[in-house]
């Protein structure tokens, strides 16, 4: 009989998958009438080496098979397993032929006979592997999940697997032992990726056995039940819901009408709402787009463009901002236009270069920055209050007017230079009540005017002072008052128009004027960290500087610069640096 020359097996290990099982096995490799190659997948081995013990006998059993040799006598003692002798002895058969099966018959009316079959003896003999048929089971069997406590969260093993209990598993187990971990197939996978939706105490699964073999099963599947109804029935089968057991959901609508995505976690009530919104009881709440929360809500990115312009059916790039930039260089515009007028007047012009360089910045964030923009009104309001900072500039430029109200208190501070410039209607500057205090603290102050220069009190007097000197002139005439004198002097005529003049003693008055409080310089420092081994700046550290005033504490920016601190006088500062503040 002609057998093949080597059994090829192969297989595959979930638990060692990195590991080939791929085996050949040749037990008689001097043999030269083999011929062709046995390959067989699906043996169920763990390791190569037990697949190569697997292969080797199978090669053996078809080796065993190769020659065979059947009889008939009436020796009665022969019984499977000896080895009988035949004379002449037969060629391939030298020492005798191993007997491997007997059946022997006779009675009353017929001698005792026997029929025999046999191998020659120096061949190993293998029980026929197809002669011990395995158990199956075919198709699919429900389950359930178990745990040893009817655990809140799923219990997995290590490699994520499950404990099942079949139902028609009687027998009583230790809590978690009814089976061996099961492994829980999934639509996708991968490494350190996929799709896995952990199975609780008591959830119904479906079982599949690989080859219908009762050692190999599988989880294909979870289903609802009687006890577990169905997220989506015949009362919502539009929707499309994901919700886990602690009752975070994904629900994604079809309704023609009604299209949304709500996806929501019970903590703290956050969600996100897509297209038609709708409440618990499906009434209408809104459409359009919304995030909301109990907790507090951070947005972060390279660079933040947030506009209430429309982009229909959302054909567009993601940076469309023709409209906010368009509004931009408008706002540049008008300060240029402005600009030759101001400098004319000889008053401060407005940084131009800034707000161009703000501009570059903005436009297709170039720079991470963030840019609020909308064709109609923007408002900001607070019950508390609002803050406006940079640490450069800050520019404000309005089409059409500027309107600040303030109920109790307006303060204006400025390091440097305050410069009002008024092009067509002038400045007016009126208090329903209290004093009006004007005062150049430092220098002197002008006043002056194209036309008429009025000072006047309704209801008092006005009063001009001066420590050294007062000069009233016009037209070369002039009034002089200084050191205790009184000089009148003019190119014309000196006319008094008066009832009576008097001449009386020397009077003075000697009111004193109020010196004027100096005021303090205004100091300013900022701090780059470096690493004090290597010198590299420390971009993005925390860091806390202490001030006789108080403190203040941040992070260092990408090129490793703190906060720059203000005061107004010189003082010592701490900086530390780092999570501890070393």
């Amino acid at each position: 009989r002609r057998v093949p020359e080597a059994v090829r097996l192969h297989d595959y290990n979930h638990r060692e998958a990195g590991v080939s099982l791929l085996v050949e096995e040749n037990a008689a490799r001097a043999d030269k009438s083999t011929n062709g190659i046995d390959y067989r997948w699906g043996e169920h081995y763990e390791t190569p080496e037990e697949g190569k013990q697997i292969a080797r006998r199978r090669h053996e059993e078809y080796l065993a098979n190769q020659i065979t040799f059947k009889g008939t006598g009436n020796p009665f003692w022969l019984e499977a397993g000896e080895v009988m002798r035949v004379e002449p002895a037969q060629a391939d058969a030298k020492h005798g032929i191993f007997v491997t099966a007997v059946e022997s018959s006779g009675g009353r009316s017929q001698s005792y006979w026997v029929t025999f079959e046999g191998i020659p003896s120096d061949r190993v003999y293998r029980t026929p592997l197809a002669s011990v048929k395995r158990p199956a089971i075919d198709g699919i069997l429900p389950a359930r999940i178990t745990s040893p406590g009817n655990y809140k969260y799923a219990y997995l093993t290590e490699q994520g697997w499950y404990v099942i209990k079949l139902p028609f598993d009687l027998d009583e187990w230790s809590p978690g032992g009814t089976s061996r971990p099961v492994r829980f197939a999934k639509p996708y996978s991968g490494d350190n990726y996929g799709h896995h939706f952990p199975l609780i105490d008591g959830a119904e699964v479906a079982i599949v056995f690989t080859d219908g073999h009762p050692d190999r099963p599988v989880i294909i599947g979870a289903m609802h039940d009687s006890l577990h109804p169905d997220l989506v029935n015949n009362l919502n089968h539009t929707r499309n819901i994901v919700r886990t057991a602690a009752q975070n959901e994904l629900r994604m609508e079809d309704k023609e009408g009604g299209e949304h995505i709500h996806l929501t976690t019970p903590f703290q009530t956050s969600e996100l709402n897509l297209g038609h919104m709708v409440d618990a009881d499906r009434k209408e709440r809104g459409s359009g787009a919304e995030l909301r929360t109990d907790g507090p809500v951070a947005v972060r990115g390279k660079g933040i463009f947030v506009t209430a312009t429309v982009q229909q059916t959302g054909i567009g790039k993601q940076l469309d901002m023709d409209d906010a930039v368009s509004q931009l260089e408008s706002a540049l515009q008008i300060a240029k236009s402005l600009r030759s007028s101001v400098e004319s007047a000889r008053a401060e012009a407005a940084d131009i270069t800034a707000q161009q360089q703000v501009n570059s910045e903005l436009e297709g964030l170039a720079q991470p920055g963030l840019l609020l923009s909308a064709p109609a009104s923007v408002g900001i309001v607070s019950n508390s209050s609002v803050q406006l900072a940079a640490r450069n500039n800050i520019s404000a430029v309005a089409g059409k007017s500027l309107d600040i109200s303030v109920i109790k208190k307006l303060s204006v501070a400025a390091g440097e230079v305050i410069s009002l410039f008024s092009q067509k209607l002038g400045i007016k500057l009126f208090a329903g009540r209290g004093p009006v205090d004007i005062q150049a603290q430092s220098d002197a102050m002008s006043l002056m005017a194209e036309k008429d220069l009025v000072a006047s009190s309704v209801n008092g007097k006005v009063r001009i002072q001066g420590q050294r000197e007062i000069v009233l002139e016009s037209g070369g005439a002039y009034i002089r008052i200084a050191n205790g004198n009184v000089t009148i002097g003019g190119p014309g005529d000196l006319i008094l128009k008066v009832i009576t003049m008097q001449k009386q003693g020397a009077g003075s008055l000697n009111d004193a004027l109020n010196g004027m409080p100096k005021p303090g310089g205004l100091y300013d420092e900022q701090f780059t960290l470096r690493d004090e081994h290597t010198g590299e700046v420390l971009a993005h550290m925390p860091y806390r500087i202490e001030t006789p005033s108080g403190l203040v504490e941040g992070v260092t920016d990408a090129v490793g610069r703190t906060s720059r601190i203000y005061s107004d006088k010189a003082q010592v500062l701490k900086v530390f640096k780092g999570d501890n503040n070393a």
